[in-house]
């Protein structure tokens, strides 16, 4: 690996490294891709499983599209940029998962084209991870699963939107993943 790659910061190692790529990470949410957008419309809030995804995250020295820490997953979502950065690319990955990070690369394309498999291969990801409960416990953060209602919060709670429930597993978000789906 090249020097650039040895030994993944931390806030306190570096901290005006972390500053700029804290404000990268903000720029890069303000300006999301319509890949990583159409994403983002289907992890956000708990949408998929009531597992909590961020979106531009930072670990270590690296920004990462999308994180869920509870599971120990990454997903990035690649453009053309990456067809020439595909060494760079699997350093990357091989020092995520050196920190015991399981990382998920999909193309534009593929998120744009096929935005339900994709949603389906994370989901398969997320229930293999070997962070995630298996004693039969509610995850942490996770609400209890909600059938076929939509609720509502009032004024003043939080955003003021509906949060939709999922007809067919009574999911939070209103979307697991499946074509049908409001």
């Amino acid at each position: 690996m090249s020097p650039l790659w040895q030994g993944v910061i931390t806030v306190t190692d570096n901290r005006p490294r972390y500053l700029v790529l804290r404000e990268r990470a903000r720029e890069m949410r303000r300006a999301p891709t319509p890949a990583e957008a159409e994403l983002w419309k289907r992890l956000r809030d708990g949408r998929l499983g009531g597992w909590h995804f961020e979106r531009q995250f930072i670990v270590g020295e690296f920004i990462v599209d999308f994180y869920c820490h509870a599971l120990g997953l990454v997903v990035e979502v690649d453009g053309e940029v990456h067809a020439a950065q595909r060494e760079r690319d699997a350093e990357r990955d091989a020092i995520l998962a050196s920190q015991g990070l399981r990382v998920l690369r999909f193309s534009n394309e593929r998120v744009l084209g096929d935005t339900y498999a994709v949603l389906r291969e994370i989901r398969r990801a997320a229930e293999d991870s070997p962070r995630r409960r298996t004693d039969g416990d509610v995850r942490p953060g996770a609400d209890p699963p909600l059938k076929g209602r939509v609720r509502r919060r009032r004024r003043g709670e939080g955003s003021g939107r509906s949060v939709g429930i999922c007809e067919c597993e009574g999911e939070r978000g209103g979307d697991c993943g499946r074509p049908g789906l409001r």
